[in-house]
């Protein structure tokens, strides 16, 4: 789903039929307006919160005007106001839609209900309440909110009690309320809709003056917000007008990037994040791959491994020599990618040519760590000199910073890249649920574990299920596991796939399988929940940083295998929350689209090269101003030896005039 990117709030460009359409499967929308972007920059508890919504649409004809000046257009304007009753009214002949009201003053809420359920023709408003003042606060008047909408049947909740608190008791909450599928923050719409608060004309909101209209009849309640709180968003779009003007630079040429990682055809993650740079770059950025490991054929001979190697060593220095490279970006692991690469990054440093390092390593810091003092300060000296380092998460950030010395300027998160699919269909009662798995089938990826908890599943479960385990590896270990357990007839090894391949399994999978002991951020997770997959895995690496428990995914402690069976468990028995993790992990991803991705990339690639720019030139205008000096410093010398010259001249001069007057006097 397109979204549009409004002082970092990512608003989705989707049009009222479109919204209430995807309603029909669930989810919670949150509605910004111009109070709410103010709101959204000074608390960051609220940030949180608005990120885990499924929907985020544009309730401001000021936002919606916004997006027009910042080029980036949103398709509608969908106010709360607008969207409950196109809701009720979308949804009047499904009887298993029931929605309860939650706020307004006194007596309101049930006023709106009677109304509505006259307007739909049926009691679509199953329940309302009026919580007191400060409700938010009290857990005993939480809880009995939470039983009267739980008792009440109904399957849509739409609560008006203001923003912040009503987006903050969804998300806190939610999770209480089992039998919501759709949850609305609505504001005052309530109120609107029992005829108690007047809204303005349709035209005064079409030109933009709601805002004023609502001052108007509330100057008390309203003028700190609209004539203080909210003045600085002007502010902010102007900086954000100006930013986005200047950002697009043309390039007088194409920028050369030396890129160095592992075969394109190397099984495992950096081969598949430099195999989608690689497909995406624009056409001003011209990227040369260059393999500094075979894969395969590295592994089982030295010799190999070596030979690969020398020739990046090789390639990389002839396109220096030949002025071919404009800046280096280089993929870097543990142990003896860590050393190789040493090298190649000495050899960009004595060209001179900005660095961006790549890390993607699950076991660097465990490496790292094992180092001998000597070796591991000399690798953070030549870690330190890269111009910018890209991790995969915040943990990894902090690592760098603080055990390899990296400044906090160097280091930037960049979460690996995915390709979203265009659409995912997902059967919601298959006759056998295939529970996948996509990776190094070996101990560090938790495949043992896997099979074991796959095992002790109860048999009811175990004979409408497939455990199907794509990769190569320790296949042999893992299928001789599977025979001893007595569940082979269950357990499916196709060995590694292609890309084609993995989307075919992906788009008929029901479940991804994960319980790594250490990763970075897998390529195979962020796949998975691209194509609405709920996941089991562990909180390792930068995974809790993308997948939160019971939200997008499942985390179990790793090695722990009672854990891992209670979770495959519940997904294989539960529908809903299987279908509705995996909507919510799919919404998860969007953000690290591969044209998003490729876009900050380049954003950064330009920010090294143009440091670096400039850099030169001010290191040439110091070298032109040091041999100015030296040149002067040598006429200084010269001078100063002619004017001692001259000094001896006039001394001798003197001496003869001084003898001249002492002969003339004997004369």
């Amino acid at each position: 789903m397109d979204k549009i990117d409004i002082l970092n709030l990512q608003i989705n460009n989707i049009t009222m039929s479109e919204l209430l359409e995807e309603l029909g499967g669930g989810g919670t929308v949150f509605t910004p307006n111009v109070d709410h972007l103010i709101k959204l920059q000074r608390n960051k508890k609220f940030r949180q919160v608005y990120k885990k919504a499924d929907y985020q649409v544009c309730d401001s004809k000021i936002l919606y005007i916004a997006s027009r000046i910042l080029g980036k257009p949103i398709r509608e304007k969908i106010s709360g106001s607008d969207l409950l009753p196109a809701f009720y009214e979308r949804y009047q002949s499904d009887e298993t839609v029931k929605i309860f009201l939650l706020g307004a003053p006194e007596g309101v809420a049930q006023t709106a209900q009677i109304k509505i359920n006259a307007k739909v023709g049926r009691q679509i408003v199953v329940g309302t309440y009026c919580p007191p003042f400060g409700f938010e606060k009290d857990e005993q008047e939480c809880e009995k909110i939470i039983n009267l909408i739980n008792n009440s049947g109904a399957t849509v909740l739409a609560v008006g009690v203001g923003a912040p608190k009503q987006e903050m008791w969804i998300a806190q909450h939610k999770k209480q309320l089992k039998n919501i599928k759709v949850f609305l923050a609505v504001g005052a719409t309530i109120e609107f809709e029992a005829g108690y608060r007047k809204r303005a004309p349709k035209w005064v909101s079409n030109i933009g003056l709601e805002w004023l209209y609502r001052l108007w009849g509330e100057p008390k309640r309203l003028w700190k917000r609209y004539l203080l709180d909210d003045m600085p968003f002007f502010w902010f779009l102007f900086r954000e007008t100006l930013r986005f003007s200047l950002e697009p630079r043309v390039r007088k040429k194409k920028l050369r990037v030396a890129m160095l990682g592992p075969s394109l055809a190397e099984k495992g993650g950096m081969g598949s994040v430099s195999s989608l740079i690689l497909d995406t770059a624009p056409d001003d950025v011209k990227i040369k791959h260059i393999s500094t490991w075979d894969g395969d054929k590295s592994k089982a001979s030295k010799f190999q491994m070596l030979q690969a190697w020398l020739r990046s060593i090789l390639s990389l220095q002839c396109n220096l020599l030949r002025g071919k490279v404009d800046l280096v970006h280089i993929h870097l692991a543990e142990r003896g990618s860590a050393l190789r690469k040493s090298v190649l990054i000495l050899i960009a440093l004595a060209f001179r040519k900005p660095i961006i390092l790549h890390a993607h390593g699950c076991e660097f810091h465990l490496f790292h760590s094992q180092l001998p003092s000597f070796f591991k300060y000399g690798l953070n000296l030549i870690l330190q000199r890269c111009d910018r380092m890209i991790v995969l998460s915040e943990s990894w950030r902090k690592f760098y910073i603080n055990y390899c010395g990296l400044s906090p300027q160097q280091v930037v998160v960049l979460p690996n890249p995915v390709v979203i699919p265009a659409t995912v269909l997902r059967h919601v009662n298959p006759e056998k649920l295939n529970l996948v798995f996509l990776g190094k089938i070996n101990q560090r990826k938790g495949i043992f574990d896997l099979i074991q908890a796959f095992a002790a599943l109860p048999q009811h479960l175990r004979a409408k299920a497939q455990l199907t385990l794509a990769g190569s590896g320790e296949v042999e270990s893992a299928r001789q596991l599977a025979e001893s357990l007595q569940i082979e007839q269950q357990v499916v090894f196709p060995g590694w796939i292609n890309s084609k391949q993995r989307n075919e399994l992906l788009a008929t999978a029901d479940v991804f399988l994960l319980p790594s002991y250490n990763e970075g951020l897998p390529m195979a997770l962020l796949e998975a929940m691209s194509w609405g997959l709920p996941a089991i895995t562990t909180p390792v690496g930068g995974i809790p940083e993308v997948v939160q428990d019971h939200e997008n995914g499942l985390l179990v402690e790793p090695g722990n295998i009672p854990q891992l069976t209670a979770a495959m468990h519940s997904l294989l028995e539960n529908t809903d929350l299987r279908l509705q993790i995996g909507k919510n992990a799919r919404a998860e991803v969007l953000p690290l689209d591969v044209n998003q991705y490729m876009s900050s990339l380049v954003k950064l690639y330009d920010c090294v090269t143009l440091k670096n720019t400039e850099v030169e030139r001010l290191r040439n205008r110091l070298e032109e101003e040091a041999q100015m000096r030296q040149q002067l410093s040598s006429q200084v010398s010269s001078l100063q030896l002619q004017l001692e010259q001259q000094q001896q001249i006039l001394e001798r001069t003197l001496s003869q005039v001084e003898a001249l007057k002492g002969t003339m006097k004997v004369a």
